[in-house]
């Protein structure tokens, strides 16, 4: 959804406004140095198909923010060199022609175009006429006229057509830019990237088992690593951890260590904000401290078996631990532990962390 939105949102407003050539060949070279790698990937590569077109109107406000920042330096870099040039050299103006020599007319109107794009109360534009233009030809005044107020109007026509406007379009673009990144923001570092990461490199995570109040079979504990195994989709190690209650101390997480901690919660109990919810926040809290990821599974067998024969009662008790654990912003989903739906329950774990 958050693709979908991004793409359409985005996408169409930079095909609205359209792009410039530069803009475009350095855009098209950021995803190209972004694919190199994806060759021999066929993951990769579906990826970057996918992920490309949505991160193009980003990069394009970064290019955007490239060049008009580039332009606005070296505006100023010729400022400052004229400058610091004029303390040791003479500067003098003048001017030369194949075409327009006998044109100082067309000479005079290129100069009010250009270095009068200010008006100013100095004399060097007052007294400027077709005969003065026409005595500054090098060949008539070979030595040139003094330039002080020619490089002053330099100065101030290179500020408003250079650096004033590119200053406007670089924060514009920045705006843009971290309006985008700022909406649509993906830290690497939560734990739900750093999972993907994790299974993408093939390595194990230690599945620390948090059973609440009542232990667990040896045929639930094998159903949740089969679970885990098939969400994970990698090897893992599984140490199970039964809760007494909710003042049992809260386990111990290496920081960095990549763990995730499974609350399993009785749906037969009735959730209580103090004890079950409580748990289930401490739990999150230390996760987040220390770079781990947590769930929440409610083990549904029991209770469904016991009032099969009134599903009213059954959504009832469904509807009540969820409007609780979404206050939790912790993944959750329902299992019937003795009967597994892997596909139901990954999708239920992927839909409560949407909801976050």
């Amino acid at each position: 959804m958050a693709y979908g939105l991004l793409h359409r949102t985005f996408v169409r407003k930079e095909k609205t406004f359209g792009a410039g050539p530069l803009r475009e060949l350095l855009s098209s070279s950021f995803t190209k140095i972004q694919t190199t790698a994806s060759k021999k990937s066929p993951t990769l590569t579906q990826f970057f198909k996918i992920w490309i077109p949505a991160e193009a109107p980003y990069l394009r406000r970064i290019v955007a923010c490239i060049l008009h920042l580039s332009a606005m330096c070296f505006g100023l870099g010729l400022i400052f060199s004229i400058g610091i040039r004029g303390w040791g050299t003479a500067y003098t103006a003048g001017w030369e022609s194949t075409w327009l020599a006998e044109k100082p007319n067309a000479v005079l109107a290129f100069l009010n175009l250009v270095y009068n794009i200010l008006p100013s109360n100095d004399n060097l534009f007052q007294t400027l006429n077709t005969e003065v233009v026409k005595n500054m030809r090098f060949d008539v005044t070979p030595a040139g006229v003094p330039a002080t107020y020619w490089m002053i109007r330099l100065i101030t026509a290179t500020a408003i057509i250079v650096i004033i406007p590119r200053l406007f379009l670089f924060l514009y673009n920045k705006v843009r830019a971290n309006f985008i990144k700022n909406n649509f923001p993906i830290n690497l570092q939560t734990p739900y990237y750093q999972n993907i990461i994790r299974q993408w490199h093939g390595q194990s995570m230690t599945i620390r088992v948090l059973p609440f109040g009542k232990d667990l079979t040896t045929e639930e504990k094998n159903n949740i690593e089969d679970l885990s195994l098939a969400i994970n989709q990698s090897g893992n190690k599984f140490i199970f951890e039964p809760t007494a209650h909710e003042d049992t101390p809260l386990p111990t997480i290496e920081n960095g260590k990549a763990e995730e901690l499974w609350i399993v919660f009785s749906m037969a109990a009735t959730p209580e904000k103090e004890v079950h919810i409580q748990f289930a926040k401490d739990i999150r809290d230390l996760c987040n401290k220390n770079e781990a990821s947590c769930k929440v599974l409610i083990n549904s067998d029991v209770f469904i078996e016991r009032f099969s024969g009134t599903p009213k009662r059954i959504e009832e008790r469904k509807k009540n631990w969820s409007t609780f654990l979404d206050s939790t912003a912790v993944p959750y989903a329902f299992a019937n532990l003795d009967s597994l739906n892997v596909k139901e329950i990954s999708e239920e774990f992927d839909k409560t962390s949407n909801h976050h």
